[in-house]
C-alpha cells in the first residue's frame, strides 16, 4: 500500500476507522482501482461497522490489492503534530509501516492478518440505501436525520445517569423521542426530544433498545446522522459524501430474563 493524504483527512478516516476505540486495529483492504475499505465488528458481534473512501479521498494512492491491519491509534498519536494540512505519506513494505511527515518519520510493525478471516461484503443486503434483513425480506423501513447535537446530548444524559442505554421511539404521528436511562420501572431516567426529520415510516411505531456503540458513534460522526430502524432489529446509523460512505449496525439490546 502506498498513498499521500492530508493530516486533517488522515485523522478523519482513522476516526472513522477505530470508531472511538471500538476498533483499535483496523484492517483496511485496497482495491484495484485505489478504494480502501474496511468491514468489521466487535468481538461480541454487536456493533459492526462499515467505511469505504474513493481515491479521490486521497492526494494519491496506489492502486494495488493489499490488505493490512494496522494500530489506529498509535497512528493517531504518531502524527499529532504534523500541520493539519501537511501532506503525509504512507507505505506498507516486508511487513512494515512507513509514515513519513513534514516532521515526523516513523517506522511501525504492521499488525498480523488472516486474510481468510477479512470481511469483503456486508452480513446483510443494502438495496436503494435500505438495508435488509431476514434473507432480503425485511427492511429497515424506518428512515430519520438525526441532528449532531441532539445525538451528542443523549451522550451526555447518559453520563449523568450513568448508564448506556437508549431507547428509540417513534410514535404514529411521527413524534421522535428518546429516553435515556436503565429503562426499569425503578431506574432513574430522562426523556428527550431530539431534533429529527422523519423521511419514510411504514412501521406504525418504532421501539428500539440499544446500548453499546451509541456513545462511540456520537464522538465519530461529524455531520447529521441518517438512521434506518424497526422494531426488533439492528439499527443502521450512516453518513457519507462523494468521497466516502460510513455506516455503523448496532445491535438492539436484548433483556435478560
Amino acid at each position: 500500500m502506498k498513498l499521500e493524504i492530508e493530516k486533517e483527512k488522515l485523522n478523519e478516516m482513522l476516526q472513522y476507522l477505530i470508531v472511538a476505540d471500538l476498533y483499535e486495529f483496523p484492517e483496511l483492504t485496497v482495491d484495484g482501482e485505489g478504494f480502501i475499505q474496511s468491514i468489521q465488528e466487535t468481538s461480541d458481534h454487536s456493533v459492526f461497522r462499515y467505511v469505504k473512501f474513493s481515491p479521490s479521498y486521497f492526494k494519491d494512492i496506489e492502486k494495488k490489492e493489499e490488505t493490512i491491519k494496522i494500530d489506529g491509534k498509535k497512528l493517531e498519536k504518531i502524527i499529532a503534530n504534523e500541520d493539519p494540512k501537511s501532506s503525509i505519506k504512507i507505505e506498507t513494505k516486508d511487513g512494515r509501516l512507513f509514515v513519513f511527515g513534514d516532521r515526523t518519520k516513523a517506522d511501525l510493525n504492521l499488525v498480523e492478518v488472516d486474510e481468510t478471516k477479512i470481511r469483503k461484503s456486508l452480513p446483510f443486503s443494502i438495496k436503494d440505501g435500505v438495508p435488509y434483513f431476514k434473507k432480503k425480506t425485511t427492511p429497515l423501513d424506518t428512515w430519520m436525520s438525526l441532528d449532531l447535537s441532539s445525538f451528542k446530548s443523549i451522550c451526555d444524559y447518559a453520563k449523568i445517569l450513568e448508564t448506556e442505554f437508549f431507547k428509540f421511539l417513534v410514535d404514529e404521528k411521527n413524534k421522535v423521542t428518546i429516553k435515556v436511562g436503565d429503562l426499569e420501572g425503578y431506574a432513574e431516567t430522562i426523556e428527550y426530544e431530539p431534533k429529527a426529520e422523519i423521511k419514510e415510516k411504514n412501521s406504525e411505531i418504532v421501539d428500539v433498545v440499544l446500548s453499546r456503540g451509541i456513545k462511540e458513534l456520537s464522538d465519530t460522526f461529524k455531520n447529521n446522522i441518517g438512521v434506518r430502524m424497526k422494531t426488533g432489529f439492528p439499527a443502521w446509523f450512516f453518513e457519507g459524501e462523494k468521497t466516502y460512505k460510513f455506516g455503523v449496525l448496532v445491535a438492539p439490546h436484548r433483556r435478560e430474563n
